[in-house]
């Protein structure tokens, strides 16, 4: 059976732009990067919103964006179209709805959204997400 994960942002960011990042957090991110990119069963992905996420530096030059883009190259990229954005509105406004905060300004909404309705498990290490998660929990259980 095959595995479909949804790498975030700051995952790659460790694995492949790790300046100023911890060194464990590098050495995991690296060790999972390279588990799961030589596996035959997981398929990995991106939205267009990581790929800006991971490029979006003043700090890089051209050749360092160069080898960040092949980087990337080895990754399905997962649209986020109508249906993402639309899944990704009604969580916004469930969790405002039951005074739970999800920060405007970042993207982790919409990797979510993507992620769950393209079956795929969003791999973060991003504290947001399980917020997100519940909030997406809270919001099945309350239409069942």
């Amino acid at each position: 059976m095959t595995e479909m994960r949804l790498i975030d942002a700051q995952t790659l960011i460790y694995a492949f732009d790790p300046t100023g990042q911890e060194q464990h957090l590098i050495d995991a991110a690296k060790a999972k990067m390279k588990l799961w990119l030589t596996s035959p069963n997981i398929r990995l992905a991106i939205t267009p919103l990581i790929r800006f996420e991971l490029l979006k530096s003043g700090k890089l030059n051209e050749e360092r964006i160069k080898e960040l883009e092949r980087a990337l190259s080895q990754f399905e990229e997962l649209e986020i179209g109508n249906a993402e954005a639309t899944f990704a509105a009604a969580l916004f406004r469930y969790a405002e709805q039951t005074g739970k905060k999800l920060d405007r300004n970042k993207f982790d909404v919409f990797h979510f959204a993507s992620a769950t309705i393209n079956r795929f498990e969003l791999d973060s290490t991003d504290g947001d997400i399980e917020k997100i998660r519940a909030i997406h929990d809270a919001l099945l259980t309350a239409r069942v």
